[in-house]
Formats: C-alpha cells, structure tokens, sequence
C-alpha cells in the first residue's frame, strides 16, 4: 500500500489522509467550536473579498531602489479586511493561534497535528521577522501591521497618543508611501496564505466532529446567513 507522505506546507498531502476522529472529548467545550468557527468565517470573508481580488503588483528599473508603478486594492476594499486580519493576528485575539491549538489538542491524527504544529510555528515567526519585500527593518511584522492599524486611525480613533501616527507618518517619509502601502498589502497577503493552509485541514475534520461524531457545534451567528434575505423580492 502506498502511503502519500505529509509534506510541510502541502495541504494536498494531509487531505489525502481523510477525515481523522476527536480525542479529549469530554474537554471539547462551546469556547473551541466558536473559535473554531470564528476562525474558518473570517478566512471566508477574505478570500471572497474584492481586496483579494484586487491585483497586487510593482514595477522597479533594475538596480534602482524606486518604484516605477505599483497595482494594487483601493483604500475601501483595503479597510474591508482589516480587523479581520487583526483577529487573524493581534495578540488580544490570537485566532489563527487558538483555531490551531485547539484543533492540535482535539485531533486524534498526530500527522495532522504535527503538520498544523509546523504552520502555527512558521506563522509565529513569521511575525517576528521584518516585514517582506522592502528592507525596512524598523519593525517585525507585526509591529508594522500594528503600526499602520493604529497610526491610521482605521482600527481605533487616535486620541492622546500620537506614537503609533508618528511612527507611521516616519516610515512613510523614509521609504515613501508606495513602499509602505505594498508591504502592508504583502503582509496581509502572507498571513492569509498560511490561514487559507490550515483552514482546508481543519475545516473538514471540524465539520466531521460536528455532524458525524456529535461534538458540540458552534452557535456563532451565520452572517452570510444573516445577510440573505428569506423574502421574495417584489
């Protein structure tokens, strides 16, 4: 019989295993399936977002560090996905951390919690590292990502505190707006791919728990739900 090895960062590779039974069951509270949940909606609402539909592309003359021409998604399909990346991400809500860890501690398949274990690691360090593709090296990427959330004013009004501005209005006169603008765009980019990763593995196994082995399911609100009317047009 032949057996597909598990390769780090190849989804195919864990999907062909088929779906894998719970453990901990009596662990299993309603917390995790809405985490859980919470977690596979908002990956949703990103990938089927315009921002993501947006091309994202720059243009630089060889050996000359500017950019000649950059594409890339408008201010409101940008401020569309933002405090979902910020859930994805921040360290208040940690969801692409918690939607690993409790599926790792919930899994009774230790290939598939040892291949969600490598993307939950490679996610956290790719966090610490400076952000990708501009050597501006001020700021890990979170910190960037943190920068423009607040230093914007789009995540929360900016009051007394003028640091996170101050740093942002910084970063923007020393590598110029386009710099800055793709990289937040890479950024998010980045942490999209590793949560599209790990969605597909956990999505079906969590679905199996829930209607095939009859763990507690999520009670979140189904907003595409909520957003599609029951009443016949007039």
């Amino acid at each position: 019989m032949n057996v597909m090895p598990i390769i780090a960062g190849n989804v195919e590779s864990v999907l062909a295993l088929g779906p894998s039974d719970p453990k901990n069951i009596t662990e299993w509270t309603i917390i995790k399936a809405n985490t859980i949940a919470l977690f596979l909606q908002i990956v949703k609402f990103i990938y089927n977002s315009n921002w993501l539909r947006t091309g994202l592309s720059i243009s630089c003359i060889s050996f000359d560090p500017n950019i000649e021409s950059i594409s890339q998604p408008s201010v409101e399909n940008t401020c569309s996905v933002l405090v979902f990346f910020r859930q994805i991400y921040s360290s208040k809500d940690k969801l692409f951390e918690n939607a690993c860890r409790f599926y790792i501690e919930h899994s009774d398949n230790v290939l598939k919690t040892g291949w969600i274990t490598e993307r939950m690691n490679v996610f956290n360090e790719l966090l610490k590292r400076p952000p990708f593709p501009f050597n501006i090296t001020e700021y890990s990427t979170k910190e960037f990502i943190d920068v423009f959330l607040y230093g914007s004013g789009l995540i929360h009004p900016i009051r007394g505190n003028l640091k996170p501005q101050n740093k942002l209005r910084d970063l923007i006169n020393k590598y110029g707006k386009e710099k800055v603008a793709f990289t937040i765009h890479s950024c998010f980019r980045q942490l999209l791919g590793y949560s599209i990763d790990i969605y597909h593995v956990i999505k079906r196994d969590f679905g199996y728990w829930i209607n095939e082995k009859g763990l507690t399911s999520p009670n979140i609100i189904d907003v595409y739900d909520l957003f599609k009317s029951s009443l016949r047009n007039k």
